[in-house]
Formats: C-alpha cells, structure tokens, sequence
C-alpha cells in the first residue's frame, strides 16, 4: 500500500455536489489532504440511493486533486454491499469503513473489494482500508482489527459513537475518551499503520481545536477528520511539527553529532538532558519536515 498524507480528512455528503464544487476550489493549507465521500451518517436514509448514484461522478472531478476514500454505511446496516460495490471503482483511494467491532467485519470487506477488483479489471489489493474504533469492544480488539488486512493503511478513532457506547454525552475536553483515544492510538502504532483521529465537535472554537490537535498529535497521531472547510488550516498546521521542535531539533542532531565525534554519549542543549535517544527523536523529527538532519 502507497503511503498517503492523511493530515486533514474532510467529510463531504456525496450526494452534495455544491460542496464537492466549493473543495475543487481550496488551495494551499485551506485545501484538505484528502476527502471522504460519506454514505453514511452525512446522508439522511431517504437520500441514500442518491448518494450512491452520484459517487462515480463525484469521485471523477475529486480524484484528479485528492486522495478519495469513502465512508461506506456500517455492516450491520443494509446498505453496505451495495455502498461497497458502488465504491470499488477507478479513482477510490479507500474505504473507510465505520463502527468496527472486530476483525471478522474487515476480512469481510477485503474478500468483497477483492471480487470487485477482480471483476472489474481494479489492481488487486489497491483499495485501501481505514477501519474507525467507535465501541468499547472494538477498542479492545484495536491491533487485532489493524493487522486484519493487508489494505489497512490507517486506523481511525470514532470519539462521539465511543462516548455514546459509555452511555457519556460527547463533551469537547475529551475526558469521557480520553483513555480509548490513546489507546488507539497506540494500537496503529503498533500494527504500522497511521492512527487518524476523530472529529472535533465544535465547528466555532477554532482555539479549541489547535489545543485538541496538539494534544492529539502529541498522543501520537497523525492526523484528524474534519466536517467543516474552516478546520482544514488548524488541523493542517499543527500535525506538523512547530518552528520551535524544527529548530530544537536541529541543534540536537548538530550539537550530538558534534559531541559524539568527540566521544561524549550525553550532552545538554538548553539546559536538556540529550542521549542518543534524543538524537533519533531530532531526526525524526526533521525527516518529517522534510529537512536533513
């Protein structure tokens, strides 16, 4: 599976082709790292046939600009064979597919994405997975549910449906999830494959969503879904690393080198204790930004 740049993951009702026209037209940090044409809880059930029809259309103007998944219905849902045979087509990036409660569902998406591929001449393995962990259950099965398929690139965290299967209203400070969040985390992590989180609830606390977004990359991951355009330059930005780490680590990876030539194993940069561990987190963190250390 190719890598993808999966920062900002912007939800878009397929059936709204005003919306797909107004993402045609973002650019630079206002333009998402990829879309998500939702089937499922963006699209009321009277609309879904609908949606389904225009999915070919929609995937058509977006792929030339973006990575394309879509957001099948779940599948204890009646609609989710017939999502996936709408979606396995040329210009899908993936699916994403919605409460996972365990490895038994993805092995059955990938057996039926396999038959579409097949049957419809698709390169074999290319339509990737995102599964999202929104139940108790399904977060402790997290790393069994991430190694369950080879298409698996990311693992996504649910936040709302989680907090609703606590029986806790879904409050922006994130206690009521907290600990489910990072474990998923730590679960994709574990599996190789790029945590995603979930959405923030409040569309006008722009701040509070900078805190959350540092707060989440900080717990490990690599990017968000996003349903409103304004997010898409908050979220962009701050899963990147700050001015502030780029330059701390690069004089670690300046000022260790330089001290490991002379022999020394441990040294201190602004008052820090920097070992070699140190130095392999500097770099890293370089790499990403896509400077040399």
């Amino acid at each position: 599976m190719r890598s993808l740049d999966l920062r900002s993951m912007l939800f878009i009702p397929a059936h709204m082709d005003r919306f797909v026209e107004k993402v045609l037209e973002m650019t630079g940090d206002k333009a998402p790292s990829a879309v998500i044409l939702d089937l499922e809880d963006g699209v009321p059930e009277h609309l879904k046939s609908a949606a389904r029809g225009a999915l070919a259309r929609q995937v058509l103007k977006l792929s030339k600009r973006y990575p394309v998944f879509v957001r099948i219905n779940s599948l204890d849902s009646r609609h989710w064979l017939r999502d996936l045979e709408a979606s396995a087509i040329e210009g899908v990036a993936g699916l994403v597919i919605p409460k996972v409660r365990s490895s038994g569902e993805v092995v059955t998406v990938d057996r039926v994405l396999g038959f579409f591929e097949d049957e419809r001449g698709l390169e074999g393995g290319g339509l990737a997975i995102m599964p999202i962990i929104e139940a108790t259950n399904a977060v402790l099965a997290a790393h069994e549910i991430a190694l369950s398929s080879r298409r698996i690139i990311a693992l996504g965290f649910g936040s709302g449906d989680y907090a609703l299967d606590m029986g806790r209203f879904w409050w922006k400070d994130g206690v009521e999830y907290g600990i489910a969040r990072s474990l998923v985390a730590m679960m994709a992590k574990a599996a190789g494959v790029l945590p995603i989180d979930g959405v923030y609830m409040d569309l006008e606390d722009l701040e509070g969503l900078k805190r959350d977004t540092m707060l989440s990359r900080r717990l490990g991951y690599e990017g968000r879904m996003v349903v409103h355009p304004s997010q898409i330059p908050v979220v962009n930005k701050y899963y990147l690393a700050s001015d502030v780490e780029v330059e701390l680590s690069r004089r670690i990876v300046e000022e260790y080198e330089r001290a490991a030539r002379e022999g020394r194993g441990a040294i201190r940069v602004d008052g820090l204790l920097v070992d070699y561990l140190h130095y392999k987190m500097a770099k890293r963190i370089l790499e990403k930004a896509g400077l040399r250390g």
